[in-house]
């Protein structure tokens, strides 16, 4: 038998006489999952994770797991599916508690390749802050994808100028789907970072507090540091980093 056989990945038909309802049983399986009846093979691995973990078998659940995992990743790309082959950019935000996660789905070909999560406080307000995120990151991302989808709250037609892409907002069908897809998205990536977030928030702040201390000023909101070099007293050069509340702003560096 080859390695695959081994490790579980396949039946050895190349060697072994495999019972014929066995085949039969996987095949339909496999039909019923691409028809879209994904749920009873879920609901099947479930109950097989449940019972390994109850018999302490952690190993071979966590396999189940693992399949799992990969098909809900299986399942996610087949709701962004499109017949149009065409390159498009989805963005979704979400905002609770002073905080913005933004999500990014990147669409080739009609299909869903990657996605991008970000999550930070805001300074200004949410229009505000929505805005400027996709504007640096389109600044910094240049691409030429046939259209951005887009919520109500970005200016659309500033976009379009700025960057010479079709960002608009879909109000049906599938394209809307998408869009609701990126903006659950947002939500879930900030319920799953928000505690860690937080915890980092407060470290950061208390250092802040104490530096202030040390060095006898009412605050650290900015720290410049500078660095000077120079080749036997010429050519003289000079570098500054910029933190604003305890994070670096590399647009301000210089």
């Amino acid at each position: 038998e080859c390695l695959y056989y081994h490790i579980g990945e396949c039946l050895g038909y190349c060697i072994k006489e495999v019972d014929v309802d066995e085949i039969k049983k996987m095949k339909e399986e496999i039909i019923s999952f691409f028809n879209g009846n994904s749920d009873i093979i879920i609901s099947k691995l479930e109950n097989k994770m449940l019972n390994c973990s109850e018999k302490l078998q952690f190993e071979k659940a966590l396999e189940y797991r693992e399949i799992l995992n990969y098909i809900k990743i299986t399942l996610e790309k087949q709701k962004v599916e499109l017949d149009d082959n065409y390159d498009r950019d989805v963005i979704g935000y979400y905002e609770e508690n002073n905080y913005l996660s933004i999500n990014i789905l990147f669409i080739r070909g009609g299909k869903l390749l990657d996605k991008k999560s970000n999550i930070f406080p805001m300074i200004g307000t949410l229009e505000e802050e929505v805005n400027s995120y996709i504007s640096e990151f389109y600044d910094k991302h240049r691409t030429k994808v046939k259209e951005v989808l887009v919520p109500s709250i970005v200016n659309s037609e500033v976009m379009k100028e700025s960057f010479l892409l079709n960002f608009f907002e879909p109000i049906k069908a599938m394209k809307k789907k998408i869009l609701d897809l990126a903006m659950e998205n947002a939500k879930n990536y900030y319920n799953e970072q928000i505690s860690i977030i937080k915890k980092d928030d407060e470290k950061l702040n208390n250092a802040l507090v104490e530096l202030s201390k040390l060095l006898e000023i009412d605050s650290c909101s900015r720290i410049e540091i500078f660095d000077n070099a120079h080749i036997f007293g010429s050519f003289n050069v000079s570098g500054m980093v910029v933190f604003i509340d305890g994070k670096k702003n590399t647009n301000m560096y210089r």
